[in-house]
């Protein structure tokens, strides 16, 4: 699903849905997990959603159930384009780097206060 799309690119948002069993270590049995891809026109990488879950239904009847529930967990004001589960992860992916976690580059020398003159 990862994978890009092969020929031209559409003009359309492209929807991929998966639904597989996943245990974490902490887990006492596995559980259904809904992935939901997305590939935008103009993007270099798509957007990617997961949602554990315990329904049986379709995984695309799973994602548009919790995008209601989500719109309606903030009052009709929330994108309905992503799964919440998945969109903290996609904002952090989509952005840059926060300038605290910039690394120093060779021979540069992080500024501290006392080295500053005082004039």
């Amino acid at each position: 699903m990862l994978t890009r799309p092969v020929g031209r690119p559409s003009n359309e948002v492209r929807r991929s849905y998966a639904s597989f069993s996943y245990q974490t270590g902490s887990w006492t049995k596995p559980r259904r997990v809904v992935a939901k891809v997305e590939w935008h026109p103009g993007e270099l990488y798509p957007l990617v959603g997961f949602v554990v879950t315990n329904m049986s239904h379709h995984a695309e009847n799973v994602v548009a159930f919790y995008n209601k529930r989500r719109i309606m967990d903030q009052g009709g004001r929330g994108r309905d384009r992503m799964d919440a589960a998945g969109e903290p992860l996609l904002r952090r992916q989509r952005r840059s780097p926060p300038a605290s976690r910039a690394r120093l580059q060779p021979r540069q020398f992080s500024a501290h206060a006392g080295h500053a003159r005082t004039d």
